[in-house]
């Protein structure tokens, strides 16, 4: 009977252990601590002559940053001075070269602007040219959580695409195979009409009761796509347009809609050119609604695409970024992000068993590679111009990064590090746990930012947009799955947690811009889709959690 009694307290210790594994303690004091040391590691440092900048036209960091001074000729060392704004205070160091990080003095410096000089100094203590100047803003390091959410993740999603679905821009797609006319980003097919096709197939799931209405929305969406797309024979056949004013009166002054005279300049500005990132997500959306209702006329259509796309790669693997759909030339430099594409192949080979196109994967991933390595995340986005390297940063492509080096931890470990460090960047440069950088960018203003913590969207656009604060919650969550480290749990609950108090808690509508002038705009429906879904996501895999807060 004692030996009963001993083995099961032992299975009751076992128990209460267990469950006492299973509890996460978010430690708010300890995280603030921990996000401290994090901070004073740069990240990835260029060297003069050998690996370039890439912060030569940042802002603002959260993170120690390294500048790229040129040496002086007799220089022994180099002495650093900061002076903080408005105060004037001042922090000093020396180091071996002008290069070097601000680490040893990053703790110190307040929030605010810092403006920082690099003196050359000989061996015998004098100084002779300044190696170079620099103003940026001291960015506020994590610490959170913070706000509680208004409501919880998945009900926040289910409102969100409530409100999207009970729209004029979604029901017309009932009756209609055409765009409504009143909502004028639909000018951008290949963006907003596929978000439509997503979207509802995303609602058909979590909503049966309304997944016939949502389904035929998805598909009368995805039909006027093919029906616009590219004719057979043309150079760029079967590919839907970037840019499409057809639809809509580009004299007329469009209502609640902030977004149409910007819009409506640049689809004139590309008229007849289509952007090579867009068409690999359109046939993603084909595949994924010949899933849902095995109509082969969409599996037929994103067939099509891909086989374009393996016309269209140039002999060094690349593709071109923008292209004229009556020549099939470039008609910029630029190259596109490959990703979507490659994830498109893919998919039509490991699910749909398709013969592997023969698109020279092999060297496609050491051109990715090698742009990554140097932190070249440019941004593309059809309503802005291709930029030269650094000139305009955007977040996307570091997530998607990111997120690509944590799915191959499992296989191996040292790819950890590697993800963080592009996680690392994408926060430096686009996350804003508190105290908002007051002119982002020349001539603009921070002050009627609204909600915190927020998430900008690229350098063009440096300004807080709601699907970038959920793809920043996404990835920190697989951050914190795949390291286990709470910071990351905790950085992506404050985040998803702003969300929710962004979000109008009457219509359920997640705006787009988190400003003052622009809060009540319709927006970007694509973002209220991706906001949705993740947040949808996000409580899903929350609610098996137990977590508990301290030091709140």
């Amino acid at each position: 009977m004692k030996a009963n009694l001993i083995f099961l307290s032992l299975i009751l210790f076992s128990t209460a252990c267990s469950l006492q594994e299973d509890v996460i303690i978010i430690d708010s004091a300890k995280l603030h601590t921990l996000a401290m040391q994090e901070a004073r590691i740069p990240i990835k440092q260029g060297i003069p002559n050998e690996s370039p900048f890439w912060n030569i036209n940042s802002t603002r960091f959260i993170y120690a940053p390294a500048f790229d001074f040129a040496e002086i000729k007799g220089a022994d060392s180099y002495f650093f001075k900061v002076v903080t704004e408005p105060d004037e205070n001042i922090f000093t160091f020396s180091a071996a070269k002008p290069w070097t990080s601000l680490s040893e003095i990053w703790d110190s410096l307040p929030i605010g602007y810092i403006n920082l000089t690099v003196t050359g100094i000989n061996e015998i203590g004098d100084s002779l040219d300044i190696a170079g100047e620099r103003r940026f803003y001291r960015a506020a390091i994590f610490n959170g959580p913070y706000q509680k959410p208004v409501m919880n993740y998945k009900e926040s999603a289910r409102k969100g695409l409530e409100f999207l679905f009970n729209s004029s821009f979604l029901q017309k797609w009932k009756t209609n195979n055409l765009p409504d006319p009143e909502y004028s980003l639909y000018c951008y097919p290949s963006k907003m009409v596929v978000s439509v096709i997503h979207g509802m197939l995303f609602y058909s799931e979590i909503e049966p009761d309304n997944a016939n209405e949502a389904i035929t929305i998805a598909r009368n969406a995805a039909d006027y796509l093919i029906g616009i797309s590219e004719p057979e024979g043309s150079p760029l056949e079967y590919f839907p347009p970037t840019y499409d004013l057809s639809h809509i009166d580009a004299t007329k002054e469009y209502k609640n809609d902030i977004d149409a005279k910007w819009a409506i300049i640049h689809c004139k500005e590309f008229e007849n050119q289509i952007m090579l990132i867009y068409p690999a997500s359109v046939a993603d959306a084909y595949l994924d609604l010949y899933n849902t209702c095995g109509n082969k006329k969409y599996y037929n259509a994103a067939l099509k695409i891909a086989e374009t796309y393996k016309k269209l790669q140039g002999e060094d693997a690349q593709w071109s970024l923008l292209v004229d759909t009556k020549s099939g030339r470039a008609t910029s430099k630029n190259f596109a992000n490959p990703r979507s594409i490659l994830s498109l192949m893919h998919r039509l080979e490991n699910e749909f068993k398709m013969i592997p196109f023969d698109i020279n994967e092999d060297k496609i991933e050491s051109l990715i590679k090698d742009k990554m390595s140097i932190f070249d995340f440019e941004g593309q986005f059809e309503d802005q111009q291709p930029s030269k390297q650094y000139m305009n940063l955007a977040n996307g492509p570091a997530i998607e990064t990111a997120g690509y080096y944590f799915d191959l931890v499992e296989e191996d470990s040292s790819n950890m590090a590697i993800a963080e460090s592009f996680l690392r960047f994408a926060e430096d440069q686009f996350v804003i746990w508190s105290n908002p950088i007051p002119e982002p960018r020349p001539g603009e203003s921070s002050n009627d930012w609204l909600f915190f913590p927020c998430a900008l969207e690229q350098y063009q656009c440096y300004t807080p947009i709601d699907a970038h604060a959920v793809s920043f919650a996404s990835i920190f969550m697989k951050a914190w799955r795949v390291t286990g480290k709470e910071i990351y749990l905790a950085k992506a609950i404050s985040l998803a947690n702003a969300v929710t108090i962004s979000q109008n808690t009457e219509t359920g509508m997640y705006p787009t811009w988190w400003n003052k002038e622009d809060i009540h705009s319709y927006g970007w429906i694509n973002c209220g889709f991706h906001d949705a879904e993740i947040m949808y996501e996000l409580g899903e895999e929350l609610s098996t959690l137990n977590i508990q807060y301290k030091n709140e």
